[in-house]
């Protein structure tokens, strides 16, 4: 894959061909200045631009109240999806510092464009699944029992059903006998067990 170079002003910023070539309207990652991505986001969005700051959830006590705080989940980092014809504006924005760039094979570094699916999985798991909030509240971990039927969530076993022998509630463990498998219980921790 060849590279090529994207004069602006007194700035080269080298690039992928490949994503000279993509459609319009690609993802890529900003590093901005210290706590700066809100300020960052605010005027990317102001020139129109397509911009997400995946953020963390959680709870924080000062003094006796306790609030809901949302951080970034990358701190210093944000999205933007947009062309390299718009790279010239976007470093000019008040506290952008980089893209973010990946080394080419001949040591050269380009500007680094994310999948469409990475970001999608992203924004997903924040939005739809809630991963990244500390403050919902969190359905209680499966505790097995001896003879339940189990499926393996991890591990050396993973997607196999199990029946539950034995527990050791001390080391969080359980010893199952794998279905379609002959030979000795394999011991498991509880936290990769799941009700089948």
């Amino acid at each position: 894959m060849g590279t090529m170079k994207m004069a602006t002003k007194d700035l080269e910023i080298p690039i992928c061909e490949a994503d000279a070539m993509a459609r319009p309207g690609n993802w890529y990652g900003i590093r901005t200045a210290t706590r700066q991505e809100d300020e960052v986001e605010t005027r990317l969005q102001a020139m129109s631009l397509e911009v997400w700051v995946p953020r963390a959830t959680f709870w924080r006590r000062l003094r006796s109240n306790k609030s809901k705080v949302h951080r970034p989940l990358f701190p210093g980092y944000l999205f933007v999806r947009c062309t390299p014809d718009d790279f010239h504006r976007i470093h000019g924005v008040e506290g952008f510092h980089q893209f973010v760039r990946v080394r080419a094979m001949d040591g050269q570094l380009l500007v680094m464009r994310f999948p469409d699916e990475a970001i999608g999985d992203l924004m997903m798991r924040q939005f739809m699944e809630g991963e990244f909030d500390e403050t919902r509240s969190k359905p209680e971990a499966y505790r097995p029992k001896v003879g339940d039927r189990v499926v393996v969530t991890g591990g050396k076993w993973y997607a196999y059903l199990a029946e539950v022998l034995s527990l050791s509630p001390s080391k969080r463990q359980a010893k199952v006998r794998i279905e379609d498998m002959a030979g000795a219980p394999a011991s498991v921790s509880y936290s990769c067990l799941d009700a089948a």
